[in-house]
């Protein structure tokens, strides 16, 4: 280290010692000291002092020169604490620099693939709205796809810019990926008219409101299954916010009245139809679930077994009823009920008001513990749709015989 630093040096580790010191002298100093040197002097610093050093440092990522503000930022990311984690998290988030913005998330991903991550912040409703919540442009969802995934996007305020969140949720797991660029209004605007005006999969823009509620019921579910928090959600997470408003229901409630669903028998009786629809071909229950109800079809099939009075019908329909029976426990009537309350919103937003209605009628058979879904019509479809599936990918196997648990290549 060279003379002209040393001094910069001892006023660091006196700041340090000191807490987060004078760091706005700190900062002026620093700005004279060569640029080159400059990150050599602080990394020299976190190294001696570890995530004492972390205070200042954040305090010096938002200093007086971009040059000094860089240097902080990547002497954070030499300090393998959660404390440093969680500080870049804070200047990602805060700074109005996108080239600070994009190193600290970065050195925040180098960090993360060490195992360092930050502090995983706990959601948190009070009655009023958290002061540092973004001002939204627009907000979109995706349909949920057969494994109970969903995209969100948001699209923030940014003086004339925007910062554009992607997240991936999952209504098992929780927020499964996050990613995040900076875009212009033009940018975005022509991204996610792709998305709205897609014949297979449209998405819809959803209130933002409620995205947030639907963000921070995924959250919860991270820490139910054990999942991680992705590292660049967490650098978001307070821009993001909480909602606003309390939802004890989801939204499809207050566009749609259950009573007039619930009360025609059209709607649940025709609920198998959603099946004819793009949004719902890929709702296929797990092939290793299936395993053995596969093999049942396929050894009648193949052994050539004829039942007295059995038609090749109705031993379907008896092996459907076998997985029915099976696989949807509580749990997984819950699980899918969410998911038909989801998409019966998409599909109103849609203009798809039939298919709206018969999604919630299927939602709500789910929800009554006294309704058998041996005679629920999306239920049955949906397990013979699945069953067809994968039973056809079996067929392609060249195996004599099909056993629970043998994998099979599916269209997800």
């Amino acid at each position: 280290m060279s003379e002209d630093v040393e001094g910069p040096a001892r006023l660091i580790a006196s700041g340090i010692s000191a807490g987060e010191g004078n760091w706005q002298d700190i900062a002026t100093v620093l700005a004279s000291v060569p640029e080159g040197e400059i990150r050599t002097v602080l990394e020299k610093a976190a190294g001696e002092h570890g995530a004492v050093s972390v205070p200042l440092l954040e305090q010096l990522a938002g200093g007086v020169t971009s040059s000094v503000a860089l240097a902080a930022v990547y002497a954070l990311g030499t300090v393998a604490d959660t404390t440093a984690a969680s500080a870049l998290q804070r200047v990602a988030s805060a700074t109005s620099s996108t080239d600070l913005r994009k190193s600290a998330r970065r050195v925040l991903h180098g960090l993360a693939s060490k195992g360092v991550a930050p502090a995983v912040p706990e959601v948190v409703r009070s009655e009023a709205p958290s002061p540092r919540a973004a001002a939204v442009y627009k907000a979109l969802a995706s349909p949920i796809d057969g494994a109970g995934n969903r995209g969100i996007w948001f699209a923030f305020h940014r003086g004339g810019e925007l910062d554009f969140v992607s997240l991936l949720l999952n209504d098992e797991r929780g927020v499964g990926d996050a990613f995040v660029r900076d875009s212009s209004v033009q940018r975005f605007d022509r991204d996610s008219r792709q998305l709205l005006e897609d014949k297979e999969f449209p998405w819809i823009e959803m209130p933002p409101d409620y995205c947030r509620h639907l963000v921070e019921v995924a959250h919860r579910r991270n820490a139910s299954s054990s999942t991680p928090l992705p590292v660049e959600y967490l650098a978001w997470h307070d821009k993001i916010s909480r909602a606003e408003a309390p939802y004890d229901q989801p939204i499809i409630y207050s566009v749609m009245s259950a009573a007039e669903v619930r009360w025609e028998p059209r709607y649940l009786d025709n609920s198998g139809n959603l099946f004819d629809l793009d949004l719902f071909k890929g709702w296929i229950l797990d092939k290793d679930e299936l395993g053995e109800f596969v093999q049942q079809k396929l050894s009648a099939e193949r052994s050539g077994l004829v039942l007295a009075g059995v038609s090749g019908e109705a031993r379907n329909r008896m092996v459907g009823e076998r997985a029915i029976q099976t696989l949807f426990d509580a749990r997984r009537r819950e699980v899918y009920k969410g998911r038909l309350e989801e998409m019966s919103y998409v599909l109103w937003k849609l203009g798809r008001l039939e298919a709206a209605r018969q999604a919630l009628a299927a939602a709500m058979a789910l929800g009554s513990a006294d309704y058998s879904l041996l005679r629920q019509p999306f239920v049955q479809a949906l397990v013979s749709w699945s069953l067809d599936v994968v039973t056809e990918m079996a067929r392609g196997e060249r195996t004599k015989a099909v056993r629970p648990g043998v994998q099979l290549l599916l269209p997800y």
